[in-house]
């Protein structure tokens, strides 16, 4: 996601300079358009190929279908300067069954490493969105933070038993 983090840093700043409305429109071609960067890079996402892995005894594969650069956003009480919609497809190579889900994020080194918004949707039927507590008292980065990252460590290590 680097290569996306820097894509996005350098499209934020030409929209920021641009002192005009034509250049702002060639800013957005260069980053938006049919042969824009973000476009792009957007299209190797989704040539990519299926991530293999196996779970309880079944094999899958995990696609990338589609990602987004979002601009200001609000989910719930916050907003955010910048955020990346990824969307993901999940499919049991035996049974054919495929889930689905949507990861709204920050990108890396532009605030809070958490998602912000997952929406997963088992069944064609059901779609589930998990969102950060507003109530919660999340420190910016809880990788700084010792004794969360030892809660953390700790629920793994129980969950793995």
């Amino acid at each position: 996601m680097q290569d996306l983090d820097a894509i996005v840093s350098r499209a934020l700043a030409d929209f920021a300079s641009a002192g005009d409305p034509a250049l702002l429109e060639n800013a957005k071609a260069k980053y938006l358009g049919k042969a824009g960067e973000l476009t792009a890079f957007q299209s190797t996402l989704k040539s990519a190929p299926p991530a293999v892995y196996v779970y309880n005894n079944a094999v899958y594969d995990l696609t990338v279908r589609d990602s987004q650069v979002l601009g200001r956003t609000k989910v719930g009480a916050r907003s955010f300067e910048r955020l990346i919609r990824t969307e993901f497809a999940i499919r049991n190579r035996t049974t054919g069954e495929i889930s689905r889900f949507d990861v709204t994020h920050v990108p890396d080194g532009a605030g809070s490493p958490l998602p912000v918004q997952i929406f997963y949707q088992p069944s064609f039927w059901l779609r589930v969105e998990l969102r950060l507590d507003e109530t919660a008292e999340v420190p910016a980065d809880p990788a700084a933070d010792g004794s969360v990252l030892t809660r953390i460590r700790a629920i793994c290590a129980a969950a793995g038993r």
